[in-house]
Formats: structure tokens, C-alpha cells, sequence
């Protein structure tokens, strides 16, 4: 009975460490550039995400949550926008 609260006492411990280390570590902030190509789909959101880790890196983490776009009135170019470590 005391080893079972103890490994419950223990877990809790490491979780709330794990939880504190994982909060706030990596802000991310919104970042927005014009690429040469076409959104097409998911493919799109690849080459966003590419684009934007060629530009930022990936240290101390890669791109997330990017996002294609079409620019209206130009076949060119697209939008990309991702969050990037600022």
C-alpha cells in the first residue's frame, strides 16, 4: 500500500515537471510571405511548410499550422502563412 502512493505522489511530481518544461518553452509567432507557384490542395501546404522552414529553420522547432493561398488575380504567386519560433 505505501509503494502505490508513493509511485502516485511520484508521477504526479514528474507529470507536473513534465507539464511546467513543456509550457511556454517555444513561442511561436504568425509569419506571412509570397511564393512563386500555385496552391494546389495539400500539396500547397507542403510547399508552404518547405518555403518557410528553408526561410526560418527549424531551430529550436520546425513550422506548424501553415496555410495556402491563392492571391487573388495573380497565377504566380501564393500566400504562405505559417507559425514559425520567434
Amino acid at each position: 500500500m505505501k509503494n502505490s502512493g508513493r509511485f502516485v505522489v511520484l508521477f504526479l511530481v514528474l507529470s507536473s515537471c513534465l507539464l511546467s518544461l513543456s509550457e511556454g518553452s517555444i513561442k511561436f509567432c504568425p509569419a506571412e510571405m509570397k511564393a512563386q507557384g500555385q496552391c494546389s490542395g495539400m500539396f500547397g501546404t507542403a510547399d508552404c511548410f518547405h518555403q518557410m522552414r528553408a526561410k526560418y529553420g527549424e531551430a529550436p522547432s520546425p513550422p506548424t499550422n501553415c496555410k495556402c493561398t491563392p492571391i487573388p488575380n495573380d497565377l504566380q504567386n501564393y500566400k504562405c502563412k505559417c507559425d514559425v519560433a520567434c
